[in-house]
């Protein structure tokens, strides 16, 4: 048989290896993590683990790399070495935040491609979203004495008189001594938009009008420009008006890129026409799975599966309820699992023919939408866990029956070490028996990243701090370290990744570090600011090379000693 073809087994771990040592400690969590793997129906397309990073959160979808040579550190002032950085290919509003996979000397990335269609209707797109939704009972439904006095704070000569540097602070502030504790929570968002617009918001007695004309169509830019006239907006309020008028309607194509893992270059590129989807940041952001020739993807409204080689289709799947997310598919006990949007919640497929095996209702919609399920098996049996917005469940991985559920909640995604779950960034930490999970401690808190789990601690990113906490303590870290970093840029916008005793993030505006993961102390081994990586990604690490998305592309950097 072709040795390309084969299903390899993990290669066995040893325990002389510093690839498997954190600090020169052997690592009993990590053996413990590949035992698990072993369990999983999961079939990589090479002879070696270490030359993929085959789906979310890497091979044992934990975030670390337990194999590839030693990597360099310190890093130079301009960080890695470049080796390509492939087409243009957008991200964030454009393109979403999906992470790249690396497999069988290839690099898959799933993108939701904006379409522009021209439009003149007044739907504001996200912005509207922004002044409109966050508000649910609608701006008309503001008391009226907080109406009357957040108004006359917005058009006050205090607020005329403040510097751009001062505004912000001057919301923040009137807010809290005006607003109850409730009040903050409903409408909060809405009443800051105003205050920090000050002169030109759109007047509250101007939405109603709005409302009514928002499916209204209009043939060209004098039709709107009469109807803004007949309407008393004029001035400042209809430049408002206009910054809510959309130049496009969006609409997206699931797009589906594989690239030359070696040179960046496009092998091929699959497209399938989709529908109206303004937010794509929260609908078309799903990562791939590459397992046995085949690319599994969840696109913004259908599951499909490709020929890995070419892109050719084997099959679509898209069941009626099927919405957008941003759920990462999970290969386990020979099934396709993945949130499958708000009606059908968590999903189990045949990756035979993509017909629906079961679904899990009880996965609801919400914040959580955006976590993606992983596995654990004990005693031989596996099992899924995966978390809403407030919960996380354990289910069995052959029916979707839930075993338990406990508090866990929010947009990350729940990791695995042997026994031991951690979840909501790093709050929760659970010992887990198929009939319980006992909480071992929660420090409170949140974040919607996922932590990594090494040699029995737990490192992660929430805000601006970085921690690391003892598995089996009491959940008080070991340190916590905040970052300093121009701007003052948060470094949670991206999961960690773990690869040779190093902590690699990608933080706000691209902030790029490495880090030492060891327990004794916070050690910072590397850092580029503005590097270009988009935010809310994960990079991919195999081999040596980390595959990053950028903001316009897909880049790979030289992780590897000598080549400073």
């Amino acid at each position: 048989m072709n040795a390309k073809n084969q299903t390899p087994s993990l290669p066995d771990a040893d325990p002389r290896s510093d690839r498997f040592r954190c600090g020169g400690r052997e690592s009993k969590f990590l053996a413990g993590t590949m035992i698990v793997v072993g369990c999983l129906l999961i079939a990589w397309n090479t002879a070696q683990a270490g030359e993929n990073w085959p789906q979310w959160r890497g091979p044992t979808r934990d975030g670390v790399a337990a194999m590839g040579p030693a990597l360099l550190a310190p890093w130079p002032a301009k960080g890695p070495k470049k080796l390509w950085q492939s087409e243009p290919i957008p991200t964030q509003k454009e393109g979403g935040f999906g992470s790249v996979v690396v497999g069988g000397g290839k690099a898959y990335l799933f993108v939701g491609l904006k379409d522009p269609l021209i439009t003149r209707r007044i739907d504001g797109g996200d912005r509207w979203a922004i002044d409109i939704q966050l508000v649910p009972e609608g701006p008309d439904k503001l008391p009226e004495a907080l109406a009357k006095a957040s108004e006359a704070a917005r058009l006050s000569p205090d607020r005329g008189k403040l510097k751009n540097a001062e505004i912000l602070g001057w919301a923040d502030d009137w807010i809290a001594k005006n607003l109850k504790d409730d009040e903050q929570k409903k409408f909060g968002p809405f009443v800051k938009n105003r205050l920090l617009a000050g002169t030109r918001a759109i007047p509250l007695e101007l939405f109603a009008k709005l409302e009514e004309a928002r499916k209204k169509e209009f043939a060209n830019q004098a039709e709107l420009d009469n109807w803004c006239k007949e309407n008393g907006i004029q001035g400042p309020q209809r430049e408002a008006l206009m910054r809510l008028v959309p130049t496009v309607n969006a609409e997206t194509k699931d797009a589906i890129f594989c690239l030359d893992a070696a040179t960046g270059k496009t092998l091929w590129k699959k497209e399938y026409p989709n529908a109206p989807m303004p937010d794509i940041e929260t609908s078309g952001s799903s990562t791939p799975v590459v397992a046995d020739g085949r690319c599994y993807v969840s696109g913004c409204l259908a599951l499909y599966c490709l020929n890995a080689e070419t892109g050719a289709e084997i099959w679509k799947s898209a069941p009626p309820d099927y919405g957008p997310n941003c759920s990462s598919p999970l290969l386990v006990d020979g099934l396709v699992v993945v949130r499958s949007g708000a009606k059908l919640g968590l999903a189990a497929y045949d990756p035979k023919d993509g017909k629906l095996v079961w679904n899990q209702k009880a996965i609801a919609a919400g914040r959580g939408c955006s976590s993606s399920a992983t596995a654990w098996v004990k005693d031989g049996k596996p099992h899924v866990l995966c978390n809403d917005a407030k919960q996380i469940f354990c289910m069995e991985a052959k029916t979707g029956k839930v075993l338990w559920s406990v508090p866990g909640g929010w947009a990350g995604s729940p990791v695995v070490s042997g026994d031991y779950l951690v979840a909501a960034g790093a709050r929760y930490a659970y010992k887990m028996t198929p009939e319980k999970a006992e909480k071992l401690w929660d420090r409170g808190g949140m974040s919607a990243t996922t932590a990594v789990i090494f040699a029995g601690h737990v490192y992660a990113c929430t805000g601006k701090h970085f921690t690391c906490t003892k598995l089996e303590g009491d959940g008080k870290p070991l340190w916590d370290q905040v970052g300093t970093f121009s701007g003052g840029d948060y470094v949670e916008n991206g999961s960690p990744v773990f690869a040779d005793g190093k902590l690699f993030t990608i933080g706000e505006r691209g902030l790029l570090t490495m880090i030492k993961a060891s327990p004794e102390k916070f050690e910072l081994l590397g850092k580029v600011e503005n590097s270009g990586a988009a935010e809310n990604t994960t990079p991919a690490i195999a081999e040596g090379k980390m595959y990053l998305r950028m903001t316009n592309c897909v880049a790979c950097f030289d992780l590897t000693k000598g080549t400073e």
